[in-house]
């Protein structure tokens, strides 16, 4: 599954494959000549991972989570909340961890 969630003409962020088993694909592109940050959060507001490495060509950020919490352990199925910050631009969205 491939999603595209709030793309306006400044931002716009695709994720493969949501629901996920092991991997989720983050593709954001955007006008801003900042990096994104990535943050998962649970579904209670708790912080699980930040990403802010990232492949880039042309500004087109990628990169990828594991289903790994910051302390490298993996997290359990359910649903949880994205936030992605680029410049003054903030996106959030669900994905799903089978």
């Amino acid at each position: 599954n491939v999603n595209a969630f709030n793309n306006t003409k400044d931002i716009s962020v695709t994720l493969s494959s949501n629901p996920f088993n092991e991997i989720i694909n983050f593709n954001i592109r955007g006008n801003e000549s900042v990096k994104p940050v990535v943050k998962i959060y649970d579904l209670t507001g708790r912080l699980i991972k930040t990403i802010e490495e990232f492949n880039y060509s042309v500004n087109s950020y990628s990169c990828q989570w594991t289903g790994v919490n910051e302390t490298g352990n993996e997290v359990k199925a359910g649903t949880y909340i994205i936030n992605i910050t680029m410049g003054k631009h903030i996106l959030n969205n669900l994905i799903v961890k089978e």
